[in-house]
């Protein structure tokens, strides 16, 4: 009976152990904006620039594509990477007005066709944060 009932327990944790393990795919915001359906619900990992107003919405972006964006919200962050994106979002001024922010995304990208935003990423790391003023 216990046996029968460890089980599930066991494939529950294996399951959730393969999730956390899963390596990113290496792309761009461009290559993911052309064929979002190549990379839903997959983890990604994309050197982009960060833009945000400092209240709500954020959003990725690569100067080669710049028309278009990937929202990026809160996932299971790394505490110290959102700690270090927070400080870079709220120095001097909140938001990116006025400064560029740089570095290598991972999250979780979903795309949801007709909704808003149709394309997103679930933060998960940024590392190697670059903040350049643009005054």
């Amino acid at each position: 009976m216990i046996r029968s009932a460890a089980a599930p327990l066991f494939v529950l944790l294996v399951l959730i152990a393969c999730a956390r393990s899963e390596e990113p795919i290496e792309t761009t915001i461009c290559a993911i904006v052309e064929d979002p359906g190549a990379f839903d619900k997959k983890v990604v990992r994309v050197a982009a620039t960060f833009q945000s107003d400092g209240v709500e919405h954020s959003s990725l972006m690569d100067p080669a594509c710049s028309k278009t964006t990937v929202a990026i919200t809160s996932g299971p962050s790394d505490v110290a990477a959102h700690s270090a994106l927070t400080a870079a979002v709220f120095n001097g001024r909140p938001g990116t007005f006025g400064k560029e922010i740089r570095g290598v995304f991972i999250g979780r990208f979903t795309w949801q066709e007709g909704k808003l935003p149709s394309r997103r990423i679930d933060l998960v790391t940024a590392s190697g944060l670059r903040v350049r003023s643009r005054e």
